[in-house]
């Protein structure tokens, strides 16, 4: 109790002050001893056995969209750090979002899937949009890494040829902008006035 508090014992202390039912003095500091938080455990993805089973258990229609999900899902999971949103999003969807959606879909009465119930699109609609939402959610993902990976090819390219020059076999240098025709342009014109 002499030594430093918890967060928590600070958090209670600011509360019952704030209460008045003690009042702290002006300057009095509380001193809050640093924990190191380990970070949260990644949580287990099911495994390709039990995805597979699961998808197994989908209509042939269905089942190709949601091996694809799989796919993109894992591939993109492998390619990125675990602390990275887009890798939690994909990993999420591996152990969440697809097969929630999949028992969703398999909780209703098979011999109900086809029809459309109170105004809402049948069962088996309604999981196709699902898998096409997650499919082009995950799509966007990948695009998006792809794009990444372009840009920095490019910022690449311009640092080599900045460092190193232009090789002899590579393509010729960019023409140049209108920008920076214009500005040559107006040189030329001061200088020759």
């Amino acid at each position: 109790m002499y030594g430093a508090i918890t967060v928590f014992d600070a958090l209670i202390l600011e509360a019952i002050a704030a209460a008045g039912a003690v009042p702290l003095v002006v300057g009095t500091a509380v001193a809050v001893r640093r924990r190191r938080v380990a970070p949260a455990p990644v949580p287990r993805l099911p495994s390709r056995r039990a995805m597979g089973a699961l998808i197994a258990t989908l209509p042939h229609r269905h089942r190709r969209e949601a091996k694809v999900i799989v796919e993109l899902a894992r591939d993109h999971e492998k390619r990125h750090s675990p602390s990275r949103l887009d890798a939690f999003t994909a990993r999420e969807a591996l152990r969440a979002y697809l097969p929630d959606t999949i028992n969703a879909y398999l909780a209703v009465p098979k011999d109900l899937r086809r029809r459309p119930r109170n105004g809402a699109p049948s069962a088996d609609q309604e999981l196709a949009r699902q898998l096409a939402t997650l499919r082009s959610g995950l799509e966007r993902l990948r695009d998006g890494d792809a794009d990444a990976a372009a840009a920095r090819m490019a910022e690449n390219r311009t640092f080599l040829r900045e460092r190193f020059g232009t090789a002899t076999h590579d393509e010729p240098a960019p023409q140049p902008t209108i920008f920076e025709r214009l500005t040559s342009f107006v040189e030329e014109f001061v200088r020759g006035a």
